[in-house]
């Protein structure tokens, strides 16, 4: 839904034509809304505090990937169609095991990597009688391809080690157990390590409210001289000649269902491993093209139906390999 309505935002008839304005909208409307629902609803959750040291250098990259996958995803869609867009994307999970093996050592079984190439191969034939090539549009998001493989891998691993890390704090060694034993003489001192421990604890925590609110403010920083220098004049007088409450609506919806969308990648990574999720997510081309098509009346051909069997078969062939993906050097 997201990449469809991106695409109608950009297509003549409806005339906003402002990817880096589009992309700063999401993102300040998924900060706002996180912290209402941390603030609001989630009474067990605590947010986390942004300040400098908060940003480890792990999170920093993360939440540039995550900016840029989007920046150059929305780029893309300004100039190319949907299918075109999903054909090239469907490359991200090579990425994702090339990155995971060259950045953090994971281990794929030969299985495995077979498994993706109907997954990929079967996307590319879904696509290739729609292709509409456009160089900015190509460029973008074969960039978007890369960035969005290496967020998904620090997602993936940002998200468990932050669980990980909470669970090892919380079960105190023998080792600590002695040393509150001995500790009894200095009240003071002790009381003071816990809560500065705690306080570090906390900001260790990254549930997917969090993680949505750690990425939005490096990302808008950056956005705002480029939509200044490119965007902003533009977007001035389209909203004094153009925008009616209906496009404000449609731009509204757009910036909501990014919230949803964002917030269910985070979870889902908490979940899965990166390549599970971004094979999952060639299934989901095969949607947004059939989709696409009967929005955009975008013509199919018999090789696109084929290609979208082959996809699923593919997508079933990596979930019944998938307990034997991944391979850590530690159990090896």
């Amino acid at each position: 839904a997201t990449v469809i309505l991106n695409r109608f935002v950009f297509l003549p008839d409806f005339g906003f034509r402002f990817p880096l304005a589009l992309t700063f909208m999401h993102l300040i409307s998924g900060f706002v809304l996180s912290a209402l629902f941390i603030q609001l609803v989630l009474s067990d959750t605590r947010m986390l505090p942004l300040r400098a040291s908060t940003y480890t250098r792990e999170r920093l990259v993360f939440a540039l990937l995550f900016a840029g996958n989007i920046i150059l995803g929305n780029v893309a869609l300004k100039f190319i169609p949907v299918s075109f867009m999903q054909t090239v994307k469907a490359s991200t999970p090579f990425f994702v095991t090339l990155f995971s093996w060259s950045l953090f050592r994971v281990r794929f079984t030969v299985h495995t990597q077979l498994t993706l190439a109907p997954v990929v191969l079967g996307v590319v034939l879904a696509s290739a009688g729609e292709l509409s090539f456009d160089i900015r549009g190509f460029v973008a998001v074969t960039a978007a391809c890369f960035v969005q493989a290496l967020q998904i891998v620090y997602a993936s691993r940002l998200l468990n080690e932050s669980e990980r890390d909470a669970s090892r704090e919380s079960k105190p060694s023998e080792n600590d157990k002695k040393a509150d034993l001995e500790a009894n003489g200095a009240a003071k001192e002790r009381s003071s390590a816990l809560a500065a421990k705690s306080e570090t604890v906390e900001t260790k925590k990254l549930d997917v409210f969090n993680t949505m609110l750690l990425v939005a403010p490096p990302a808008l920083l950056a956005l705002i001289p480029m939509i200044a220098i490119s965007e902003a004049s533009g977007i001035a007088t389209w909203f004094a000649t153009q925008a009616t409450p209906w496009h404000v609506f449609v731009l509204s919806s757009s910036c909501f269902i990014a919230f949803l969308l964002n917030l269910s990648t985070f979870w889902l990574l908490k979940v899965v491993s990166g390549v599970t999720y971004s094979v999952a997510g060639n299934f989901k081309v095969v949607v947004v093209i059939v989709v696409s098509v009967m929005i955009f009346r975008n013509p199919i051909s018999l090789r696109s139906a084929i290609g979208c069997l082959v996809t699923i078969a593919g997508c079933f062939m990596y979930a019944s390999v998938k307990q034997k993906t991944v391979v850590s050097d530690s159990a090896s």
